[in-house]
């Protein structure tokens, strides 16, 4: 059943097939067959899914749904989640049409408005999860918001541009963006900027080839930082190392990188509209297995960017559909093996 308000909010469950108890079977690093949503899981916006596609066999918990309207992606912007994989930050239309930058604790009802002015875009997580940042393209600025109460500030000696911002909170206490203004200029590269404000550092400077660096990602435990790129041939995400500068390319045909604390790359592909997985060794910011699919179909943005997000704990959070409406999926991603097997990533 979908919801039509915000009013209408509310948790349902749903019914599960009855399905033979399945011995979860502990698997190797590099034995893993396939992946998928956890049956554990939370939709959040109009959009339906078959939740027998996702429903992993051998789990005995039912589905959670929790719909909230209007809410999820957007065609240029995009949703985030905390560290934790407790609180989203997103967007959701207002009597007028405008979108409002919100966050909402996924066990709570409540939402919470952090900017109540529209044209607030990329949020993005502080890695304590205490704050969220996000672009003020208008004003050309970057601005954080306590999410404990202690008020927005805008980061002085900053300026951003209102194409490819994007951005991540490295535990450093910097910021990794693209987008930025140097000398009166979009830098199409990444920088970096101290978590309080400061002059931007170049950290890339694209080839002729490349048009623009953007989607930065922290390694945990390790100096590269991941980012895709773009060229007349497509997309491809690579790496650059904070102390060497070095660059290398990672995947070719994909984008949107996101790091999993278990060692793994999940990557969006658009030629396939989906999101795969692969053993990643962030020492070297080198794969060490084939992509395999994860879900299909996942929206793509105008940039050519996947509408997805995942916590250090590994709930991922989603738009399923390719043609970029509102909306968005929560759940574990776990490991699933053909006899039902089950391993939980964290």
């Amino acid at each position: 059943q979908r919801l039509q308000w915000i009013g209408d909010v509310r948790v349902e469950l749903q019914d599960e097939e009855d399905q033979p108890p399945v011995d979860p079977i502990k698997l190797a690093a590099r034995s893993w067959i396939g992946w998928v949503v956890a049956a554990v899981g939370i939709a959040v916006g109009a959009v339906a899914v078959g939740w027998s596609v996702l429903q992993p066999a051998g789990r005995t918990e039912e589905p959670i749904h929790l719909d909230i309207a209007d809410a999820g992606f957007t065609s240029f912007s995009s949703s985030s989640i905390s560290p934790d994989g407790r609180t989203v930050a997103y967007y959701a239309s207002d009597s007028d049409g405008l979108l409002m930058l919100k966050t909402r604790r996924l066990e709570s009802f409540e939402t919470g408005t952090v900017s109540g002015v529209d044209g607030r875009e990329n949020p993005f997580f502080s890695p304590d999860g205490d704050w969220l940042a996000y672009f003020v393209p208008e004003q050309r600025a970057i601005e954080k918001a306590s999410l404990k109460g202690g008020g927005v500030q805008t980061l002085p000696g900053v300026q951003v541009s209102g194409y490819f911002n994007s951005g991540v909170w490295h535990p450093g206490g910097f910021l990794i963006l693209s987008g930025a203004i140097i000398d009166g200029n979009q830098w199409l590269g990444l920088v970096t900027v101290p978590d309080t404000g400061g002059t931007p550092q170049i950290l890339t400077t694209p080839s002729e080839l490349e048009r623009r660096h953007y989607l930065p990602e922290v390694v945990d435990n390790s100096p590269w930082v991941l980012f895709t790129y773009s060229t007349v041939d497509g997309h491809f995400v690579a790496a650059v190392s904070l102390e060497s500068g070095q660059q290398k390319v990672i995947l070719e045909g994909a984008s949107t990188p996101r790091y999993l604390k278990s060692g793994h790359l999940l990557v969006f592909r658009p030629a396939f509209d989906d999101v795969a997985i692969a053993p990643f060794d962030g020492a070297s910011a080198s794969l060490v297995g084939d992509p395999e699919s994860v879900l299909s179909p996942v929206g793509e943005t105008t940039r050519g960017t996947g509408q997805y997000a995942v916590a250090e704990n590994g709930t991922l959070i989603f738009n399923p559909s390719s043609a970029g409406g509102a909306g968005f999926f929560v759940g574990d991603v776990v490991l699933v093996d053909r006899t039902g097997g089950i391993e939980i990533i964290d």
